[in-house]
């Protein structure tokens, strides 16, 4: 999981969330798309202007994304097989976790 650490840091990665590709998946009120076989996930959100995204390709991955309070942007994306991911973000919090499991 990559959480920014400095002001600049922030403002980069909400910028790259921003990019049309992220910005596609990461609707106001969240967003969970799931390909392949046996695929889990839970999207937990309270408070408002949360974004959240969980998009896991191939099979047997599960992933939880808890976003409370408000203005919250996260993505959590796993590709490949059995990859395990949670992430939890308590208010205008920003991060990306990307796992491969093969």
């Amino acid at each position: 999981t990559w959480t920014p650490r400095s002001a600049e840091q922030a403002a980069g990665l909400r910028a790259g969330l921003a990019l049309p590709m992220f910005r596609r998946h990461s609707q106001a009120g969240g967003t969970v798309r799931q390909t392949g076989r046996g695929n889990a996930a839970t999207l937990v959100q309270r408070g408002g202007g949360n974004r959240g995204t969980v998009i896991q390709g191939g099979e047997g991955h599960e992933a939880s994304l808890e976003q409370t309070g408000g203005g919250n942007i996260g993505a959590l994306i796993q590709m490949g097989r059995g990859a395990r991911g949670a992430v939890a973000q308590r208010g205008d919090e920003i991060g990306v976790t990307v796992q491969f499991g093969w």
